[in-house]
């Protein structure tokens, strides 16, 4: 759940996962350091943590050494994803909403005021508007790093060529474009080696300064989760 901690480190708190581990590194150790260093634990619940016993290692700990922990429900629901113990605990559900929506909003917002982090609370997404003009898009994920170049007219019709790293090849995307649920719809037809064939994108919103003319968001296309920054050019 990579957009979920980005989503929160838009906000200005620094984020420890287990990502940040060096291989070779002892990682027991590393993991039980962050969590007496921490102020206080979001656990990310998912059908997956059920069985994985490193969760609950480190749910334990985190009581153990007296930090908070936040509940955050993200898929599933109570039965198959949230753990033993924490029925009962006041977490929050996300599911069937924006990541990066008003429920993490206030998540950031208890944070930052509990512990005199900041701004008493976190400002509301800037609105994704004035899309219109020419963009690049910068996108990396699923083994890939590729860039497109985008323009979207005031009728939301919209152009693009977009390099396609299986093929090494760019293909061209027709179609048209809306704003919906603080994501960038596009669909149409793509075209790659004389044929072409309909598609769907999103671009999901993280981090959004349309004046300054940069996007940072997550993009799922064509059934990959990519991670990408929209430039205005």
């Amino acid at each position: 759940m990579k957009a979920i901690w980005l989503c929160l480190k838009k906000y200005d708190l620094i984020i420890w996962v287990d990502e940040n581990i060096e291989l070779g590194l002892d990682w027991r150790r590393d993991i039980s350091i962050a969590i007496k260093d921490t102020r206080c634990l979001v656990v990310i619940m998912t059908p997956y943590i059920q069985d994985s016993r490193w969760v609950r290692e480190e749910l334990a700990y985190a009581e153990t050494h007296g930090k908070p922990v936040y509940p955050l429900l993200a898929s599933g629901d109570a039965k198959s994803s949230v753990p033993f113990g924490y029925m009962s605990s006041n977490w929050i559900d996300i599911t069937g909403e924006d990541i990066c929506g008003p429920k993490l909003r206030k998540l950031a917002t208890t944070i930052k005021n509990k512990y005199g982090l900041g701004q008493n609370d976190v400002e509301e997404f800037q609105p994704l508007v004035k899309m219109t003009g020419n963009w690049q898009l910068e996108y990396t994920g699923a083994g890939f790093t590729g860039t497109g170049f985008y323009h979207f007219d005031e009728h939301n019709n919209f152009r693009a060529t977009v390099f396609n790293p299986i093929f090494s090849e760019n293909e061209i995307q027709e179609g048209t474009w809306k704003i919906e649920n603080n994501a960038l719809i596009t669909q149409g037809t793509t075209s790659l080696r004389g044929k072409s064939m309909p598609f769907r994108a999103a671009v999901k919103i993280i981090k959004a300064d349309i004046e300054a003319g940069v996007v940072d968001a997550s993009v799922t296309s064509n059934g990959y989760e990519l991670l990408g920054k929209l430039i205005r050019r």
